[in-house]
C-alpha cells in the first residue's frame, strides 16, 4: 500500500473490497480491493495467505507504455514495455468498438542487487544524521493505516465502497 500511495503522490478518493475467511475467523485470508484516485487511476490489490505463489508484484499500465515490476525476481526485476492500446476515434455500437494495439521493445534497467530493509535503515539514519526528512514519514503511515481501515470497513459491509474524504486526503 505505501508503494502505490507514494508512486501516485495521492491518497484514494473512494475503496471498495471483499474478503473471505477460510482458516480462521479472526481475519481474512483472501482480500481483493480496488482503489479509485480522484484522477481516473484505479489500482486492484489482491492478497491472500492461501496462494500457493508467493507474489509481489506491481504492474502499471499507461497509454504509451507499461512497467511491471517483481520484487522476489533478482535478474530482471523491473521490465518496461513500449506497448500500448488506443481506441478507435469513434464508432457507432459495441459491435464497431474495437482496440489498436501497438508492441515494442521490452527494456529490463539495470537495478543493482540491494537489501531493502538495509536501504531503509541507511536511509533514516542518514537523514537523522543530516538532519534532512525522510522520505516516508508519519503522515505517510497514518495515511496507509487510513486506507487500510476503510478497506477493512468496506469488507465488513460486503465490498460497500467507502470514501476517503478527509484532512489525510486533502494534505496528499
Amino acid at each position: 500500500m505505501s508503494i502505490l500511495l507514494h508512486f501516485l503522490n495521492q491518497v484514494p478518493a473512494w475503496v471498495s473490497a471483499q474478503g473471505a475467511s477460510f482458516l480462521s475467523s479472526r481475519c481474512e485470508d483472501v482480500a481483493f480491493a480496488t482503489l479509485g484516485f480522484d484522477d481516473g487511476v484505479v489500482a486492484n490489490i489482491r492478497a491472500s495467505w492461501l496462494d500457493p505463489r508467493k507474489v509481489r508484484e506491481i504492474t502499471v499500465v499507461g497509454s504509451g507504455k507499461m512497467a511491471f515490476f517483481n520484487d522476489l525476481e533478482t535478474q530482471e526485476p523491473v521490465r518496461i514495455f513500449d506497448k500500448g492500446a488506443m481506441r478507435e476515434p469513434s464508432y457507432e455500437s459495441f459491435g464497431e468498438f474495437k482496440l489498436v494495439t501497438r508492441t515494442g521493445d521490452v527494456v529490463s534497467p539495470a537495478i543493482p542487487a540491494s537489501e531493502p530493509l538495509k536501504n531503509q535503515c541507511q536511509h533514516f539514519l542518514r537523514s537523522v544524521l543530516t538532519r534532512q526528512p525522510v522520505l516516508s514519514d508519519g503522515n505517510d503511515g497514518l495515511r496507509v493505516v487510513e486506507v487500510v481501515v476503510a478497506i477493512n470497513q468496506s469488507i465488513a459491509r460486503r465490498g460497500v465502497p467507502i470514501m476517503l474524504r478527509s484532512a489525510l486526503a486533502d494534505a496528499a
